[in-house]
């Protein structure tokens, strides 16, 4: 019995991994990049919705998938000289997405070497962006217009790669410490300056007036 039930588990089993290869699934979150031989094929659930159960030619395709959700993207610290020559070590956030999986794998292959070579492009826009703008708009939090700017310049140059930047956020714009000492004095030293015309404006406004009135008393 056991003889005769052999060859028919031995189909069984060639049945049941061809049809491993022969299927798979692509989850709501997921998008897919079906290859034959390297060369890409078609996409699955990226520019429609199409999840669930699909099928592929097995061994001959294999599928890539990647995560369909925007994705974020942290950018190391950097110090930035602004347009009033001014130095701010800003901090940064930026999402990001999987727009077109082709050109994404051409460009990078996966996620991981994607987040090594993004933040260099966000970061180098982020520089160009703020090097345009006085120190004291970044750092009194006016800053949702060179946001727009620096995701603009970055979805520039990143679209042929299939990927688009959400939103660029700056989380802190902050003097580095060998400054603080220096731009206090200097705001000390203006504020001081702005009393000092203040008071001049006030003596010879109080001056005028005790001439009128002397004037009208005579």
């Amino acid at each position: 019995m056991s003889r005769n039930l052999a060859p028919l588990m031995v189909v069984l089993g060639i049945v049941a991994i061809i049809a491993a290869n022969a299927m798979f699934i692509v989850r709501e979150t997921q998008q897919a990049l079906v290859l034959q031989f390297g060369q890409a094929v078609h996409t699955v659930n990226a520019t429609k919705y199409e999840p669930g159960l699909k099928f592929k030619t097995p061994f001959t395709q294999n599928v890539i998938k990647y995560d369909k959700r925007n994705l974020a993207l942290d950018l190391e610290p950097r110090e930035i000289v602004c347009a009033d020559q001014e130095r701010l070590v800003v901090d940064a956030t930026a999402r990001w997405r999987i727009q077109e999986p082709l050109k994404f794998y051409q460009a990078f292959q996966t996620e991981a070497q994607a987040r090594d070579q993004l933040p260099r492009f966000a970061t180098a826009a982020l520089q160009r962006v703020l090097s345009t703008v006085r120190s004291d708009e970044i750092v009194s939090g006016q800053r949702a217009e060179q946001m727009i700017r620096i995701r603009d310049e970055v979805n520039a140059q990143v679209k042929p790669f299939g990927v688009v930047i959400v939103d660029v956020r700056i989380l802190s714009a902050e003097l580095p410490q060998a400054n603080l000492a220096r731009v206090f004095e200097r705001m000390a030293a203006d504020r001081l300056r702005a009393a000092t015309e203040i008071r001049g404006n006030g003596e010879a406004r109080a001056r005028e007036v005790r001439a009128t009135a002397d004037r009208d008393a005579t």
